[in-house]
């Protein structure tokens, strides 16, 4: 290993306000490619991956999170983790529940042992995300909005700086997708940020703090709002949509 990488990791994890760099990341799955994937997702935000469907946006959430082999680097504090140590900072939401028979009460009280999470915690999450009335559902019987809203739940409850989630606002209707944000937002601080990937920019843009636009298995463009429409050269008022357009 050369010098970064025999940097004390110990000081790195436990400092407050430490971004997760991507740097270089390549990772390929059957027709699915990637290239020198590069961009930073800072603490306290929420930061929104945008790519059209098939592009490779869960390959990439899986590669950050150590899940699949890719070659580049995933950084804390400047310091490479391996896919091991990712696993001890970063979690993947991934798109289904192994625990498909069992009843929605039971995936979380399991995640409350497992994690050791006080009663509280469960209690406001369960209303926050309007998880009550379907918590003595089986799991495989749950609408795929509250699938999406149970596993969500589950992924806030795991204790890692980054969480990483895929299409998180597919399938809620418009309450229900200002009812997720408001969590979302709410469990954003300075050890946590959150990644979502999405297909819609009209999604991303009213929810996220920074975006990471990818076309052809590259980054088109990384940045807040306003400097994505700088860099696309549109006008102020650009929607994202429309600067989307002009990078890729």
């Amino acid at each position: 290993r050369d010098a970064r990488m025999t940097a004390p990791r110990t000081a790195v994890m436990g400092q407050q306000g430490t971004s997760l760099f991507v740097s270089a990341l390549s990772v390929q799955r059957g027709a699915v490619q990637l290239f020198d994937v590069s961009f930073e997702v800072k603490p306290l935000e929420l930061h929104g991956l945008l790519a059209p469907r098939g592009a490779g946006k869960t390959l990439l959430l899986e590669a950050m999170a150590g899940l699949v082999f890719s070659h580049g680097d995933v950084l804390l504090g400047g310091v490479p983790l391996d896919a091991e140590e990712r696993r001890h900072h970063v979690f993947h939401v991934p798109d289904a529940i192994a625990f498909a028979a069992e009843r929605a009460r039971s995936v979380l009280r399991l995640a409350q042992r497992s994690l050791r999470v006080d009663n509280q915690t469960i209690d406001d999450l369960v209303n926050s995300l309007a998880l009550r009335e379907v918590l003595d559902e089986r799991v495989h019987e749950l609408s795929p909005s509250a699938q999406k809203r149970l596993l969500v739940a589950v992924g806030l409850l795991v204790p890692r700086g980054f969480v990483l989630i895929d299409e998180p606002l597919a399938g809620l209707d418009v309450k229900e997708q200002r009812a997720l944000i408001r969590v979302l937002r709410l469990s954003t601080n300075e050890r946590r940020a959150i990644l979502c990937a999405t297909a819609s920019a009209a999604d991303a843009e009213r929810t996220f703090d920074r975006f990471t636009i990818l076309a052809h298995g590259r980054v088109a463009a990384t940045g807040a709002l306003h400097e994505l429409r700088a860099r696309a050269g549109v006008h102020q008022g650009a929607s994202l949509e429309e600067v989307v357009f002009a990078l890729t």
